[in-house]
């Protein structure tokens, strides 16, 4: 859904204190623009307004409720659920590996610094919450660097 893909959107900017809260549904500060991004999402009411010093634009800390916490949580886990289940099929070999490689690989992306919602993984528990995403996201690690390999041959 929108949200879904809004949502992931957001958490993949936050540090790992925010993930880790935003797993065990405590409140935590985001900056202004991430909450109001937030409040998009979820069509609330209440946008808050950026500081007009500029130096003071990302310094402004808003804490997200507990119910917008619960909220974006079950949209980044339903997300990661939904992830989970395609990359079993790949890894398991049940759907096609080369069409799931291509269709996914995006998701893991060093030059833009997508590691599929790495830092929310590893609050989750990493291998142990989404093993076939962990899985993936090796594989595709080491066919980058099997690439790289192959240009430094070269003759």
């Amino acid at each position: 859904t929108c949200e879904t893909k809004a949502a992931k959107k957001i958490v993949e900017k936050f540090n790992v204190e925010q993930c880790r809260k935003l797993m065990h549904e405590e409140e935590f500060k985001v900056d202004c623009k991430a909450y109001n991004e937030i409040v998009a999402i979820f069509k609330k009411e209440e946008k808050k307004e950026q500081s007009t010093n500029n130096e003071n634009k990302n310094d402004t800390q808003i804490t997200l409720d507990i119910k917008t916490v619960k909220e974006l949580r079950w949209q980044v886990i339903n997300f990661l659920n939904i992830l989970e289940s395609i990359l079993v099929a790949w890894q398991y070999n049940v759907a096609d590996r080369e069409i799931i490689i291509q269709e996914m690989s995006y998701l893991v992306s060093p030059k833009d610094g997508k590691n599929v919602l790495e830092q929310f993984r590893v609050a989750a528990g990493s291998e142990e919450a989404f093993p076939a995403i962990e899985i993936f996201c090796d594989y595709m690690e080491n066919e980058r660097k099997k690439k790289l390999k192959e240009k430094a041959k070269i003759i």
